[in-house]
């Protein structure tokens, strides 16, 4: 699937190369972030493509942006003879590699990934990983819910909102909507609900 974490979190510690791409598990997801530490103790190799991060292990840095992914794609980068050696590698991309204006040269890339180095996906292991920041955010799309910007907010008159915070569209829901917010962490979403549930 192109939004969950396919390698699972137990699965991290039998993969052989894992690189992270604009993520920070440290901060994202501390217990995925133990998974790879106690895997890096026990002998994998860890890269890292975006900033370089002050993790809990050690990480070779392959480079700072996508330009890092596409030299993997095209054979030049040092991170392909790894690659194509691996017997189950795992990528973990993050968040930011998935916002609107990388989405679909991420997801491209991945394609093309998946074609050049087939242990990535196979019948019985799927090491393309995505790590959501939102816990809220697997269980609306497992059940179908996404963004759609056609929608004309100005005639809203009832928001159930299950702690989207991040939504980009909140201030444009008319001031006299009735909104319930559900969530464990309220944020921008609480603030403007009419009715906040647990």
């Amino acid at each position: 699937s192109n939004y969950l974490f396919n390698a699972s979190i137990p699965a991290i510690e039998y993969a052989d190369t894992l690189l992270l791409v604009g993520t920070n598990p440290r901060m994202e997801a501390p217990l995925i972030n133990t998974r790879i530490r106690k895997a890096f103790l026990n002998g994998l190799d860890v890269f890292l493509i975006g900033h370089d991060a002050k993790l809990n292990y050690d990480k070779e840095v392959l480079g700072e942006d996508l330009t890092a992914l596409q030299e993997i794609v095209a054979g030049t980068s040092e991170y392909c003879a790894i690659l194509e050696s691996a017997q189950q590698p795992v990528i973990i991309f993050g968040m930011s590699c998935l916002f609107a204006s990388k989405y679909e040269a991420t997801m491209s890339l991945i394609q093309q990934l998946v074609r050049k180095y087939p242990a990535l996906v196979q019948d019985d292991w799927n090491g393309i990983s995505f790590l959501q920041t939102r816990a809220g955010r697997n269980g609306a799309l497992d059940i179908g819910f996404v963004s759609n910007d056609e929608v004309a907010l100005d005639q809203v008159r009832f928001v159930y909102n299950f702690g989207a915070d991040e939504y980009y569209r909140l201030k444009q829901i008319p001031e006299d909507a009735f909104v319930v917010y559900q969530g464990s962490h309220g944020d921008r979403g609480a603030r403007r609900a009419s009715v906040v549930l647990p």
